[in-house]
């Protein structure tokens, strides 16, 4: 386990010790979902690798969007220019605060895993938006959208993964955005479907809706997999609570 994670794991114990505290006497019976030594360090072990595959797979589009812009020419770069140096100032800026965790405090963990949740999202939004408004030509428009869309489907999978395993925890509410998301996805891929066949001006119209609709349907996937993550131990958290 990295230092990172360590620290994490010390700040989780000392609540689950704190909980545990709460008990009465000699019970000992361990409750499903219960803050155990084991899933606790899981569970941090899962947000500093989750956030280090975000890193990895922002560094692997930047290296190819800078390739693309460089082969398009100087007009392309000049246009992507400031989008690309916001992009890489939040690289930066997750890169900073996996740092700060190693040294913060439990409140102040829990503060910086709510920001780094936030940055990637906005951080791979931005990826989406340039990754396909930079495919100019329609072949190369629809092997960009296509590549986001598998991403999609990937996000949406773990979704339904996760809200499954959670059970009792999921609300009627995420029930019901999972699959506003996934009938989001069949329209979208209809209309990239059709895109792929359509003549020179039907695209030029098709274009920008489908950007908008990939973009923000990937970010709303990946804000609803956030919430579901953080609103879930919250809730574990109060049912191992023994009322007073």
């Amino acid at each position: 386990m990295s230092t990172t994670a360590h620290r994490l794991f010390a700040a989780l114990l000392a609540a689950a010790i704190l909980f545990a505290g709460c008990q009465d006497p000699g019970d000992d019976t361990e409750e499903p979902g219960e803050m155990t030594e084991e899933n606790v360090s899981a569970e941090v072990e899962e947000f500093e690798n989750d956030l280090n595959d975000a890193l990895q797979s922002a560094e692997s589009d930047i290296e190819a969007l800078d390739n693309r812009l460089s082969e398009a020419g100087e007009e392309a770069e000049a246009e992507f220019s400031e989008e690309m140096g916001e992009i890489r100032q939040q690289r930066d800026s997750l890169r900073s605060q996996m740092q700060q965790l190693e040294e913060a405090s439990e409140e102040e963990a829990s503060e910086l895993r709510a920001n780094m949740r936030e940055t990637r999202r906005d951080l791979n939004r931005r990826l989406d938006r340039v990754a396909l408004e930079a495919a100019e030509e329609q072949d190369e428009f629809v092997r960009a959208a296509n590549e986001r869309m598998d991403r999609l489907d990937a996000q949406l999978e773990e979704l339904k993964q996760d809200a499954e395993a959670a059970g009792d925890e999921v609300s009627q509410e995420t029930q019901e955005e999972i699959q506003e998301l996934e009938q989001r996805r069949d329209a979208l891929q209809e209309d990239l479907a059709a895109a792929e066949n359509a003549t020179e001006e039907e695209f030029a119209e098709m274009r920008s809706e489908l950007v908008d609709g990939i973009t923000e349907t990937r970010a709303e996937t990946a804000q609803a997999l956030d919430n579901l993550e953080t609103s879930i131990e919250p809730d574990r958290e109060m049912r191992d609570t023994p009322s007073e």
